[in-house]
């Protein structure tokens, strides 16, 4: 994967985020998407080694459109700044399950695992077995190949208090933010120069083992509420 196309591509878009630049440069995005599709094929048949569960996907359920949805938006910028590729069990960027997801933005790329953005019941059910079966997730954070990448779950989507029951029940919890959030995501930030390096790839495969034990946590509730 030609990674320093990819930014510098994503570098002029963002100055230059309106159609007419962009259909001038049509081809030049059409040869970026060409070659994240090869990366993302091939990142697929490596993961079948690491998460036998994501071997069902094809390279269309991993990729995200470029375009922007503006309907709703008080941004009508048409185009996305960033490029998001997602390997999830089951359905890709549709999956529930915790994924495996690498970022393109130039100045904050980034791999994240996780489950992000659940529904109101997985959501109450992940806090649940968080609470019941903390010990066993302090002890996946602590492992020698997780720990150097992962340290506890993002702050996005984390709440001011804990939500209810735990306001009452949790006062001795010793980790109180892993069940004041509605997402259950976890990151390791990348710089450009990371994305561009030869040895990328294999990079990319050691984070997803060490987010694999993660998601394995994660999608045991996950797998209970479908």
């Amino acid at each position: 994967m030609n990674a320093q196309q990819v930014l510098d591509f994503l570098k002029r878009l963002t100055a230059n985020n309106n159609r007419e630049w962009f259909n001038a440069h049509k081809e030049e995005w059409l040869a970026c998407k060409a070659d994240l599709e090869v990366f993302t094929a091939q990142w697929i048949e490596a993961m079948q080694e690491i998460d036998p569960a994501t071997a069902d996907l094809k390279v269309k359920d991993c990729m995200y459109r470029i375009y922007r949805d503006t309907r709703f938006s008080h941004n009508k910028a048409p185009y996305k700044d960033w490029i998001g590729l997602i390997i999830a069990p089951h359905g890709g960027r549709k999956s529930p399950y915790g994924c495996y997801y690498l970022h393109f933005q130039p100045g904050q790329c980034l791999f994240a695992g996780g489950v992000w953005c659940p529904e109101p019941d997985m959501i109450k059910a992940l806090r649940r077995d968080i609470f019941d079966n903390y010990e066993e997730l302090e002890s996946i954070f602590s492992r020698e190949d997780v720990a150097p990448y992962f340290q506890g779950f993002d702050h996005d989507g984390e709440l001011k208090k804990l939500p209810a029951p735990y306001s009452q029940t949790a006062k001795d919890f010793p980790h109180p933010k892993w069940i004041s959030r509605k997402s259950f995501t976890f990151e390791y930030r990348l710089t450009d120069a990371d994305m561009q390096a030869p040895d990328f790839f294999e990079h990319l495969l050691s984070l997803c083992r060490a987010a694999k034990p993660l998601n394995d946590f994660l999608n045991y509730t996950v797998s209970a509420c479908i």
